[in-house]
C-alpha cells in the first residue's frame, strides 16, 4: 500500500485533532494534582490574610469610613468587593481557604486555557499539509507547539500557585474575573463580560 501526501497529511491532521482535545482536560487534570500538592506540601505564607480578615471584621461592626478601616499590614486600599468576598470566607480556616482558592486557580486555568486555544484558533495556527502549489508544509506549525508549550508553562507558574494557594491574595479573584471577561469578550457575548 503506498501512502501518499494526502493520506500523511490526513493521518496528521487526525493526530493533531486528537491532540488538541486531550490536552487542555490533561491540564487541568495535572493542574488539580499540583496545586493539590502544593496545598498538601509547601506551607502557607501569611502576608495579608490576618489583615483581610481584620479590615472585614471592622467592615461587619459597622465600620464604612476607609480612613478607620485598617489592619496590621495597613489600611484597606480594595474596592468594597474585596470586602465582601473575604466576608464570604471569615469564618474559613487558612487550609480551608487555601482548598477554596486552589478551585479558583483551577477556574482561572481553565478560562486562560480557552483564551489561548480560541487566540490560537482565530490567528490561524493550525497545521496546512495541503498547499496547492503540492508542497507540504508546517505553516504555523512550530506555533501550535509553541502554544502547546506555553500551556504547559502556565501550568508550571510557581508565582500564580503562589497567589492563589499560599498566599491567598486577592488578586486571584480579580484576575479570575478579567479572564472571563475576557473570554466573553472575544466570544461575542458583551452583556456576560461586562458583567
Amino acid at each position: 500500500m503506498k501512502i501518499t501526501k494526502t493520506t500523511t497529511s490526513i493521518i496528521i491532521q487526525k493526530m493533531d485533532a486528537y491532540t488538541e482535545k486531550l490536552l487542555i482536560p490533561s491540564l487541568l487534570l495535572m493542574e488539580i494534582l499540583i496545586t493539590s500538592i502544593i496545598i498538601q506540601k509547601v506551607p502557607y505564607t501569611e502576608i495579608d490574610w490576618s489583615t483581610y480578615l481584620q479590615q472585614v471584621n471592622l467592615y461587619l461592626n459597622g465600620e464604612r469610613d476607609y480612613v478607620m478601616i485598617r489592619g496590621d499590614t495597613g489600611p484597606l486600599v480594595y474596592p468594597a468587593g474585596h470586602l465582601y468576598f473575604y466576608s464570604f470566607l471569615k469564618d474559613f480556616s487558612i487550609y480551608e481557604a487555601q482548598w477554596f482558592f486552589g478551585v479558583l486557580y483551577v477556574l482561572n486555568a481553565f478560562v486562560v486555557f480557552r483564551i489561548y486555544e480560541i487566540c490560537r484558533r482565530c490567528c490561524g495556527l493550525n497545521l496546512n499539509l495541503d498547499r496547492e502549489d503540492g508542497r507540504n508544509s508546517c505553516t504555523g506549525g512550530s506555533s501550535v507547539w509553541s502554544y502547546r508549550v506555553g500551556l504547559v508553562l502556565l501550568c508550571l507558574s510557581k508565582r500564580v500557585h503562589s497567589i492563589f494557594v499560599l498566599r491567598l491574595f486577592n488578586d486571584s479573584v480579580a484576575m479570575l474575573l478579567l479572564y472571563v471577561s475576557v473570554w466573553m469578550f472575544i466570544t461575542s457575548r458583551w452583556n456576560f463580560g461586562c458583567f
